[in-house]
């Protein structure tokens, strides 16, 4: 894997998120929820003896195959939003690879 020419992309994917997305806020951590969910069905619960503070899975819904993650609300804040933007991740990945 070349680190380097992942780091050198990084500015240019953070820069077309905030173009893509019209962004309210400088930090996009602000508005990860937002971008999630006009991707997937996001799914906010509170468990708090869970490890997880999140989760992706497929689930068909009539004949269609969508993508769903889960929040675990009862996780600190910055938890949360490492998930959601972990998630989205695979979620990204998941449109390009339909089969995982």
């Amino acid at each position: 894997m070349n680190w380097e020419k992942i780091m050198e992309q990084n500015p240019i994917a953070i820069e077309k998120v905030r173009r893509d997305y019209v962004l309210n806020n400088m930090v996009i951590r602000d508005d990860i929820f937002g971008i999630l969910e006009k991707h997937c069905t996001v799914v906010y619960y509170p468990i708090e003896n869970e490890i997880n503070c999140g989760f992706h899975t497929k689930r068909f819904v009539k004949d269609r195959l969508g993508d769903f993650v889960y929040i675990n609300t009862a996780k600190p804040v910055a938890e949360q939003v490492f998930a959601a933007a972990h998630e989205l991740g695979h979620v990204w990945g998941a449109a390009s690879n339909p089969v995982q």
